[in-house]
């Protein structure tokens, strides 16, 4: 008995160095060979007794699995503050804010400038809408890849349903830095294209490009008599989308600076 007790040690000894050398070279198997080892595992009559074992381990330390439940799926204030502004912007859906910030649907001069502006901002959306469709495609595809290898681990080791969302949501959560820095772009994208068409509507001073190209078309055609008549500035109003009387100021300007030109090149030539 006592040269026995003194063998059960060095076997316990051996036995665990063994095991733990075949798990070590599991690193350095093909997988090729895989399924195979899998297929060998499930038929052992040991495997029930194995899982059984882990079972029994797994509850002895006791894991706290609350810390599980507590992950924060809140969204942080930014992510708010950013849906909101592709909400408000017409990105994330349609919105009447758009039309409503950058043109009136009465004043018929505004129309050229929108018609412009939204041929953009439909491009921004369309790259947005892409864009965020690859991301929840990718990220559907590997939490998929993910819970199938966690499932299969679940016939060798105790896995139970709320460790599995639990690991879901930590991917996802540890995913939403993308979705947001995507967000973040496009609303810088959207502020750059409106202050760009706010800005070149100031320059114009609220004319069109096609009431600019009417106007000095009108004038370069009637050089000997420039200053339209009441039917002319009439007809180039509704040409333009204009009020006449911001007819008759543009012909006003335009004499008024062209006369000064004038005269300051025969001052010069004198």
């Amino acid at each position: 008995m006592n040269n026995f007790g003194n063998i059960m040690p060095n076997y316990s000894s051996f036995y665990a160095n063994d095991l733990i050398h075949r798990l070590m070279s599991l690193l350095n198997e093909p997988l090729d060979n895989a399924q195979e080892s899998k297929n060998m595992f499930y038929r052992s009559s040991m495997q029930s007794a194995f899982y059984q074992v882990l079972c029994e381990i797994k509850n002895k330390t006791a894991l706290n699995t609350g810390q599980l439940s507590n992950i924060d799926d809140q969204p942080s204030e930014q992510l708010i503050r950013v849906n909101n502004m592709l909400v408000a912007e017409g990105i994330s859906e349609r919105h009447a804010s758009t039309q409503s910030s950058l043109t009136n649907n009465s004043d018929q001069n505004n129309m050229l400038d929108y018609s412009d502006y939204q041929i953009k901002l439909d491009r921004i959306r369309q790259i947005y809408n892409v864009e965020l469709e690859k991301y929840e495609n990718h990220c559907n595809d590997f939490c998929s890849h993910v819970k199938t290898l966690i499932w299969e681990q679940s016939k060798i080791r105790p896995i139970s349903e709320q460790e599995l969302n639990s690991m879901n949501r930590i991917i996802r959560k540890k995913c939403s830095t993308i979705p947001f820095q995507l967000k973040q772009n496009t609303c810088e994208a959207v502020m750059i294209l409106r202050s760009r068409s706010l800005d070149a509507r100031r320059k114009r001073r609220n004319f069109s490009k096609l009431a600019i190209e009417t106007l000095t078309g009108y004038f370069h055609s009637h050089l000997s008599n420039p200053y339209p008549s009441e039917e002319a500035k009439e007809e180039l109003a509704r040409q333009c989308g204009i009020s006449v009387a911001q007819v008759n100021s543009w012909f006003v300007k335009l004499i008024s600076q062209t006369v000064w030109h004038n005269h300051n090149i025969l001052l010069y030539n004198y």
